[in-house]
């Protein structure tokens, strides 16, 4: 049962929608149709019915023709429109034409719908055309319709996956193109190729393949193939989708034409405006009695009717004239191909049956194939590039003939990989030659062969490992595929032979390369699993080592396929769980902590390190674990004896405070009025109240100190004058300095711009180093300096003193460290000092740091920030 078109009719009167079927089953078209009466049923019909075909009528009740074509092609974009009409001028007829009708007729002419229905049908073929995939493989499938839908092809697929399928599809369908795969489960596209002509002769088969030798090609193309594609180039299936589609509207038009001609010649009266290429009807002497404004450019001549082809001027006229004479001996038509002003053309004669005793006529049209024959000048230099494949391949191919099974044909790449000189040279050889006595499994090279090759010959194709023997007698593994190849009906195989070499080698180093894996794997101390990762779902163990399975109690069956949550301690929040399973799929050196509660019921600590695993697809991860219960519960106490140090340390500091507080107070009441003490109570008392402002900044020192440590310092930091702050301590230090013979003095640079610093904090800072700067110096001068360098404020604090050896400078800034008193050098402080004052420039993003020498004196620096932020 061929393919039935549906067909719907929008038409308020039954009767003439029952002689418009009858008139369209009389002319052989079959159909399945359905009726619209109205606004409502059109609308409703052109949703569900999905018709290939419109046949309206202009008038309905509520509806006019325009407002009705508006309609089938918002509903149905590529079924052709045909408006029929009893009372409406030919004008308006026209007029829909122009909208998009594909034609309109009056109703008086019912005669004429099948012509029409006929070419609307036709035209469908290559705006939607039906494709019959031959495709045995889904993801092939899709491949090759998506290749159809980038290339912006709109069709009707459907599939066949077997010769049964593809017969009963073309049994009840007609397809406009078929596609088929070269090799299918039990049969080749030979074989469809061959049910195609039977079924569809019109429909043209493209074939589709992975890869296939020179004389497949030309076995297919010979066969009637319109083309083929690579399936590794599956982008020109589109294109040769299209060329098909040209040629079958080609075809399409010509058969428009050849039936609008035989209309004419019925009714002599032919719209010669639809017919594009040359065409004119004349009598046995050659006199033109209708034709064509091409017929007139092809012939030459200015007045077409009535005028002698024989007599006109060009090489076209002489080629008719040879036809037209030819075709009244036969009385048959004649077909030619010829040339005409740089075109290729295919012209047909056909004889028009007259009234007896009439004068023969002859009807002659001419379509222009220049494209066409490009298109085969196309596939024969695609059939020769296919030759040159073979002979050029990097693939060693080789043919083999029944019944010796010797070689006959090979290519460079064959001679090459059997080292021999040339392919005259190799195909001197027997496949015996080229074969050990024996190959690995112990089976004799021959008998084995024969195997391969019934193999083979029954099924289509045989792949499979042999190991083949170099002219120099040097073996080699080899991978082998053996297709059958049928042509000329001789049956052939080829050969295609890959020396494997070097994955045999890769292969054995994989093996071993996985057996010190696997040793190192299970004797590592430390616990290792592999997890499976996949986005948005919990990783799985695939495998765990032994360390793994003696921190956790389990054996490696309990554990490989469950979840990495399995090992989680119960109380493990599912927040937790959940960041750290992204932290691990985040990417590689992922380190984070877990609890795991052990198969007896304990839980341990564990410090996790995940990463990717080299060489696979991303979906695998190593998880390296260590257990750091211990250490957790000695860092705990570590830290619980820090904090009750620094508690300690607070209280203690807090506790001297106020005292020494009561007692500066009372001793500097007394030194204010020491009338009645004598000078060594007056020394007593100063030497007293010294001590108890030393005491008093130990115990502020350990306070900052304890502070920096807790992360509870406050600073206030905000753009200052840096100059402003070293003049105001240069000054408050100046009296100190004096007292003890030594200049104090700045050196500025000049237009200092502000910098983000907090006052107070840096005026402790330089305190400190100024303060140093002169306990330790016994002559010369201290000088506090500054100036921007890249960028940031520098400060520099120098002197003329002692210095400090270089095996001393690394403690400076050490908490509680004090320098070895030397000669020069005086011991004394607390050491907290220079601890607290890099701390307090660390805090503003600047840097602390010495220069000095024995016997040069030393210089401090630090940094400082031009922006806050």
């Amino acid at each position: 049962m061929s393919y039935k078109n549906r067909i719907l009719f929008i038409e308020d009167d039954r009767d003439f929608y029952r002689l418009a079927e009858i008139e369209l089953a009389g002319s052989g078209l079959e159909f399945e149709s359905a009726l619209a009466a109205d606004r409502a049923g059109c609308a409703e019909l052109l949703g569900t019915f999905r018709p290939d075909l419109i046949i309206s009528d202009y008038h309905l009740p509520d509806i006019e023709g325009p407002e009705i074509l508006k309609m089938a092609q918002a509903g149905a974009p590529l079924a052709p429109f045909i408006a029929l009409s009893g009372v409406v001028s030919d004008q308006k007829g026209l007029e829909l034409e122009k909208l998009g009708a594909f034609k309109y007729l009056p109703k008086d002419r019912l005669g004429r719908l099948p012509g029409a229905a006929a070419a609307a049908l036709s035209r469908l073929a290559y705006t939607r055309p039906r494709i019959l995939f031959s495709e045995d493989e889904s993801a092939d499938f899709k491949l090759e319709l998506r290749a159809l839908a980038e290339e912006g092809i709109n069709c009707l697929p459907w599939r066949g996956e077997s010769m049964a399928e593809l017969g009963e599809a073309l049994e009840r369908s007609s397809p406009d193109i078929i596609i088929t795969d070269y090799r299918l489960a039990g049969f080749t596209a030979l074989e469809v190729i061959g049910l195609a002509r039977q079924k569809a002769p019109l429909a043209p088969v493209i074939v589709i393949s992975a890869s296939v030798g020179e004389e497949k090609t030309g076995e297919l193309f010979r066969a009637g193939a319109a083309d083929f594609v690579l399936k590794g180039n599956l982008r020109r299936l589109g294109p040769a989708v299209r060329r098909a589609m040209k040629v079958i509207k080609e075809n399409i038009r010509r058969e428009a034409a050849e039936r609008e001609l035989r209309e004419a010649v019925e009714t002599r009266r032919i719209i010669f405006d639809a017919v594009k290429a040359p065409f004119f009807l004349a009598d046995a002497k050659g006199r033109i009695i209708l034709g064509n404004t091409s017929a007139s450019a092809a012939l030459g001549l200015a007045e077409i009717e009535g005028a002698d082809i024989f007599s006109a001027p060009g090489r076209y006229s002489a080629e008719i004239k040879k036809a037209v004479q030819d075709c009244g001996k036969s009385g048959g038509p004649v077909g030619l191909e010829h040339e005409s002003g740089g075109a290729a053309l295919e012209t047909y004669v056909y004889p028009v049956a007259v009234a007896k005793g009439e004068r023969a006529e002859f009807a002659v049209i001419s379509f222009d194939i220049t494209e066409r024959k490009r298109v085969a000048a196309e596939l024969k230099n695609s059939e020769e590039k296919f030759r040159k494949l073979f002979e050029h391949s990097r693939e060693a191919l080789m043919t083999l003939e029944p019944p010796s099974w010797r070689f006959t044909s090979g290519n460079q790449a064959m001679t090459e990989m059997f080292g021999a000189k040339s392919v005259a040279e190799f195909l001197s050889c027997t496949p015996g030659d080229l074969s050990p006595e024996l190959q690995p499994d112990g089976a004799a090279s021959g008998e084995k062969a024969k195997e391969m090759i019934e193999k083979a010959m029954s099924g289509g194709s045989h792949f499979f490992e042999w190991t083949h023997k170099r002219l120099n007698g040097e073996c080699f593994p080899a991978s082998v595929l053996l297709s059958r190849v049928e042509f000329a009906e001789k049956k052939f195989l080829l050969a295609t032979v890959k020396d494997i070499t070097g994955p045999k080698l890769a292969e054995a180093a994989l093996r071993a390369s996985e057996a010190r894996y696997r040793a190192l794997f299970d004797q590592a101390g430390d616990s290792i699993l592999i997890l499976e990762m996949k986005p948005d779902a919990v990783p799985i163990i695939r495998d765990a080592n032994a360390a793994a399975l003696l921190l956790h109690g389990y054996t490696r069956e309990e554990v490989v396929g469950k979840p990495i949550s399995f090992l989680d301690a119960k109380d493990t929040p599912p927040a937790l769980i959940a960041e750290r399973t992204g932290k691990a799929q985040s990417g590689r050196g992922a380190v984070f902590t877990a609890r795991h509660q052990r198969k007896d019921g304990s839980v341990i600590d564990l410090e996790v390190s995940v990463g990717e695993m080299e060489g696979g697809d991303g979906s695998l991860f190593l998880d390296i674990s260590r257990d750091v219960t211990a250490r957790n519960l000695a860092e705990a106490a570590v830290k619980e004896a820090a904090e009750i140090k620094t508690k300690f340390a607070s209280m203690v500091s807090h506790e001297l405070r106020s005292p020494l507080t009561s007692i500066l107070a009372g001793v500097g009441l007394v030194l204010e009025d020491t009338a009645g003490l004598n000078e060594e109570q007056k020394t007593l008392l100063e030497l007293a109240y010294d001590n108890a402002v030393r005491l008093r900044r130990l115990i502020n020192n350990i306070l900052d100190f304890q502070k920096m440590a807790a992360g509870k310092m406050p600073f206030e930091i905000c753009e200052n004058d840096i100059s402003t702050i070293i003049l105001a301590t240069a000054r408050s230090m100046a009296l100190v300095a004096k007292g003890r013979g030594l200049e104090l003095k700045t050196e500025l640079a000049p237009g200092l711009p502000l910098a983000c610093f907090d006052s107070d904090k840096i005026i402790q800072v330089l305190t400190n180093l100024v303060g140093n700067a002169i306990a330790h110096t016994e002559k010369g001068t201290i000088t506090v300096s500054s100036f921007c360098e890249n960028g940031l404020l520098q400060v520099a604090v120098s002197d003329t003193g002692c210095g400090i050896g270089a095996g001393d400078l690394p403690k400076l800034f050490r908490a509680f460290e004090q320098l070895g008193a030397g000669k020069d050098r005086k011991a004394g402080g607390t050491g907290l000092g220079l601890a607290i004052a890099k701390e307090i420039i660390l805090a503003h993003g600047g840097r602390l740091w010495a220069e000095s020498e024995p016997g040069k004196g030393s210089v401090f620096h630090f940094t400082l920030p031009l922006k806050c932020g």
